[in-house]
């Protein structure tokens, strides 16, 4: 039975192996992680303890082995108490607090340390870790009251492969291409290894799989080997980056399915590099396959239609011609102004009549510029957008609720959009599209906020930052496609 003690929060080491992100070499990786996975989230819960303190009635689930305490359930609370406690330096590991945060952890005191100097925690021995992972898979698996935040798709998909390797290969699929991809920016990277609609990527992965006649497990393994033609292996990346940048949802790929994959033109892969398979028998019940590099893979023969192919060297001559060794393109700062620039101008305000003209005047003049020579334009120019989008929506569905401050109206958007979904699922997936956007544009300290539009009227020395521009805009734009759809949809 597990045993209930108070352990002082020095003394417990975090889970390196946490599911909502991925696999750290060392706990100062993993507290930076946790913040930059969801930082709204993670300043959110620092504000609530260093006010009041850590909730007694809560316990950190806790595996004692080998003489040390590892946290199994309560990763995140630790994390904070850690850096609240200053036993974590958060300058140090380049963790970029808000002003609220950073004012939080300035004022605690010695009274606050003493106080939450030791926790509750439930200790659970070496051979009741099974009992441990069954609570943890309870409190994360459904919604907790506690207001413990919940594993989204991509974390369950963890969690569920770390019992059944075989069953989880969009996952790996998912991670290889989140570590490898030179196109994305650190940002995303961080936030997509926690925060990812892994169920709508599971989803194309398998229907190209499908349309191209391979395995997920050969695909998997062929993005590796780097034996699957490159323009192959492009569209695989540009689907995920996609996916992740909200540019691909679930309407584009289930209201017209034929069309999206026959527009999606997927290059073909050579019959040779499909059919060819080379299977060496090991241990019972297994099966080994050669990949490149000498080492094997191994597969559980319980899947029946599992089929590991990898090309041999001739092979590769025989089929069509090879192009050069795929070496990614590093990356490259226009290609976010470049899709920046794509996405503003997909925006439909056919559902806008006040302010259609406006606000597709005010694109063009945005595409017009170049963000690196001027930003603060690009920003007054996209704030302009925002305000006279989410004026008109208020003032067209939502007029008692127009106070005239655009964080406010945001706020009533989200909510007024959300409201429309009658399945819970869809509208947690709006909420995870939506979150960022929201936060950007409702933080009083952010790019596009009224304070900085003054700074920019007002203080010459005011100069945004081009990377800042870029992204400001790319967090913000699926917020934007959302608003214009349902303009759309309600005016129809």
């Amino acid at each position: 039975m597990p045993t209930k003690r108070s352990i002082s929060v020095s003394s417990l080491h975090l889970d390196l192996n946490n599911f909502r992100i991925l696999p750290q070499k060392s706990e100062s990786e993993e507290i930076l992680m946790l913040h930059k996975s969801d930082p709204s989230w993670f300043e959110g819960l620092l504000l609530s303890m260093a006010e009041k303190g850590y909730n007694s009635l809560e316990y950190i689930g806790v595996l004692k082995a080998g003489g040390k305490f590892t946290v199994l359930e309560g990763n995140r609370r630790v994390a904070v108490l850690k850096i609240l406690h200053g036993y974590t330096d958060y300058k140090k590991l380049g963790i970029k607090m808000s002003s609220n945060a950073v004012r939080a952890i300035c004022g605690i005191d010695e009274k606050w340390k003493q106080g939450n100097k030791k926790i509750p925690c439930k200790v659970y021995a070496e051979n009741e870790i099974e009992d441990l992972r069954l609570i943890v898979r309870q409190i994360h698996g459904l919604e907790d009251p506690s207001r413990r935040k919940p594993w989204d798709s991509i974390s369950k998909a963890r969690e569920k492969r770390s019992r059944h390797p075989e069953e989880e290969q969009e996952l790996d699929i998912l991670e290889y291409l989140i570590e490898n991809d030179s196109k994305i920016t650190e940002d995303e990277r961080s936030q997509w290894m926690s925060s990812f609609k892994f169920t709508l990527f599971e989803e194309v992965i398998r229907k190209v799989c499908q349309l191209s006649g391979i395995e997920p497990n050969f695909l998997n393994r062929g993005l590796r080997s780097e034996d699957l033609p490159h323009d192959f292996v492009d569209t695989i990346y540009e689907l995920f980056r996609g996916i992740g940048r909200g540019e691909i949802a679930y309407k584009d790929i289930r209201d017209d399915s034929e069309k999206f994959y026959r527009e999606l033109a997927l290059p073909p892969i050579p019959d040779r590099v499909k059919n060819l398979a080379v299977q060496l028998p090991t241990s019972e019940g297994e099966t080994s396959v050669p990949e490149q590099n000498g080492r094997t893979s191994r597969l559980s023969n319980d899947e029946p239609n599992a089929q590991v192919v990898m090309p041999t060297e001739k092979s590769r001559n025989e089929s069509s011609p090879s192009p050069a060794p795929n070496k990614r393109q590093t990356y490259k700062k226009a290609d976010l102004e470049k899709e920046d620039k794509r996405g503003l101008k997909s925006l439909d305000f056919s559902g806008y009549t006040k302010y259609r003209l406006k606000l597709s005047t005010l694109v063009n003049e945005i595409t017009e510029l170049s963000f690196k020579k001027v930003p603060n334009a690009v920003v007054l120019l996209v704030r302009s957008i925002i305000d006279l989008m989410a004026s008109e929506f208020v003032d067209t569905h939502i007029p008692d609720r127009n106070k005239g401050i655009l964080k406010d109206k945001i706020n009533e958007v989200v909510k007024f959009c959300e409201q429309r979904f009658e399945d819970k699922a869809t509208r947690i997936n709006f909420k995870q599209s939506v979150h960022v956007g929201q936060s950007t544009l409702t933080d009083d300290k952010s790019l596009f906020s009224i304070t900085y539009m003054n700074c920019i009227t007002h203080q010459g020395n005011s100069y945004a930052e081009y990377d800042t521009v870029c992204k400001g805009i790319q967090n913000i734009l699926p917020l934007m496609r959302h608003m214009a759809e349902t303009m759309k949809a309600l005016s129809s």
